[in-house]
């Protein structure tokens, strides 16, 4: 998408690019097997993506905004702001200031679920500590990593919104694979990993060969 300079009389051509590709989604699948069920995965996460797009929704890379742009201040400064709202990546380029989508790449892997993990149920849901439309080992995953966003805000008007959760959509628990897959940025796998490791909930997930 651009946003065209008319005001200059044809001087400048194009003022804005809006780069609005979605950001593809690696899969690191330990078999051919856990390969199928990610595809299923991307598949329901992108039909979520273009939902919630269409009713405006942060956590997207989207940019909603409704209202007045400018102010007297320069368009520099002006997508400047914008963007830091909006949480798009900028760059003033010398035929027109660029705007393109965060994060640039995603991936989908897979984590064993462990015995250390799965004793952190029963105490989670005494404290009543969880994430209520959630499995409960998706739940203390979610906790033990706090890496992934599950949530996004979704407008009601110009200035208000409210948040919807998306924990389905970033994470599917394999139970036959005793797997939990989940969809991020390599930075928050790697935060994740990170965690687990050092609260002793990390094991190497096997590479399997398929069930027959």
């Amino acid at each position: 998408m651009t946003l065209s300079a008319r005001p200059s009389g044809g001087a400048v051509e194009t003022a804005v690019v809006l780069d609005c590709t979605p950001a593809p989604i690696k899969k690191f699948p330990p078999n051919t097997e856990i390969d199928g069920a990610m595809d299923r995965m991307i598949a329901a996460c992108r039909e979520h993506e273009s939902a919630m797009l269409k009713r405006g929704a942060n956590g997207f890379e989207s940019a909603p905004y409704t209202g007045p742009m400018g102010g007297g201040h320069s368009l520099g400064c002006t997508f400047q702001m914008f963007v830091a709202q909006s949480e798009l990546g900028y760059a003033e380029q010398p035929d027109a200031i660029h705007l393109w989508r965060l994060p640039r790449t995603l991936e989908c892997r897979a984590y064993s679920i462990t015995p250390a993990l799965l004793a952190r149920i029963e105490p989670e849901r005494k404290s009543n500590n969880y994430l209520v439309d959630a499995e409960s080992v998706v739940s203390v995953f979610a906790h033990a990593t706090e890496s992934f966003e599950w949530s996004l805000m979704v407008p009601d008007g110009p200035n208000s919104g409210h948040g919807e959760q998306r924990i389905d959509k970033i994470f599917r628990h394999l139970v036959a694979q005793n797997l939990l897959l989940a969809i991020g940025t390599p930075e928050q796998h790697s935060q994740a990993e990170s965690r687990l490791k050092t609260a002793g909930l990390w094991q190497d997930v096997p590479v399997m060969p398929p069930r027959p």
